[in-house]
């Protein structure tokens, strides 16, 4: 009996120091201005706030998918930057969101302007409503 409740608490303690996360699925379908032209493939560089800190990535644009652990119960800001550097596209997940994440041009300075703000105030960024705030300045993105 003692031995089951030891392994008992052993368990509880164990499952609750386990670092919680899960998978989204962050897509880009749309091509850049040049890449268009040029018909030849750019790279590019995405940044992301998982919901604890920024990570950086370099991709191929004919890569479009990826899976990407982000914390659980966390707001998540995902921007790829074509060449590093052009104009952004972007993205984000709001716990309780659909986990594929399409990125677009029209997202792309809002969610570069909150990977900056993480700098500043991340549990802001960390708990905000993505959703509800693209929803509120989309009139602002057209």
């Amino acid at each position: 009996m003692k031995r089951v409740i030891f392994l008992s608490i052993l368990f509880l303690l164990f499952s609750c120091s386990m670092d919680q996360s899960h998978s989204v699925n962050v897509s880009i379908l749309e091509s850049h201005y040049w890449e268009y032209q040029t018909q030849k493939p750019m790279w590019l560089t995405l940044k992301y706030f998982d919901g604890e800190e920024v990570k950086k990535k370099t991709v191929f644009s004919t890569n479009t998918r990826f899976d990407i652990e982000i914390k659980l119960g966390r707001t998540a800001i995902f921007v790829a930057y074509p060449l590093d550097m052009l104009s952004p596209l972007g993205g984000g997940y709001t716990p309780g969101d659909d986990t594929n994440i399409y990125l677009h041009n029209s997202e792309g300075r809002l969610a570069a302007t909150l990977l900056e703000a993480l700098e500043y105030n991340p549990k802001l960024v960390a708990n905000l409503n993505y959703t509800k705030l693209v929803s509120e300045l989309g009139s602002y993105f057209d």
